[in-house]
C-alpha cells in the first residue's frame, strides 16, 4: 500500500506518478485528485525507492511520486536535489528522476 491521502493543503499539485500497484483505497484516493495521474508498473532499475509519497517542488509547483514498492519510509526526509546523490537520501533523487523520465 502506498498510503496515499488527499493533501491537507491547497498546494498546486500538477501531477502524480504511481509506481507499482496501489491497493483499492489508494486507487480511490488517486482517482479523486484533480490532477494528471500516470503509472509506472515496470520494475524500478536501481530499486532504491521506499514505499510512500514523495513530494517534488519544481518550477514553483508540486509534483508527487506515490511509490507502492520498496520498504516503508521510516522517517520524513527532505533535501534539495543537489544533495541527494548518495547516502540515505539517494532514494529522493531516484523518485525525482523517475518522475522526470515519464
Amino acid at each position: 500500500m502506498c498510503h496515499c491521502k488527499r493533501p491537507d493543503t491547497d498546494a498546486d499539485v500538477r501531477a502524480v506518478l504511481v509506481i507499482g500497484t496501489p491497493d483499492r483505497a489508494d486507487v480511490d484516493t488517486l482517482l479523486a485528485l484533480p490532477v494528471e495521474v500516470r503509472e509506472l508498473r515496470a520494475p524500478v532499475e536501481r530499486g532504491l525507492l521506499m514505499r510512500g509519497v514523495y513530494g517534488i517542488h519544481r518550477k514553483g509547483r508540486w509534483e508527487a511520486v506515490a511509490s507502492c514498492v520498496g520498504a516503508p519510509i521510516a522517517t520524513t526526509v527532505s533535501a534539495r536535489h543537489r544533495r541527494t546523490d548518495d547516502g540515505d537520501r539517494e532514494h529522493l533523487a531516484e523518485a525525482r528522476d523517475l518522475f522526470l523520465q515519464q
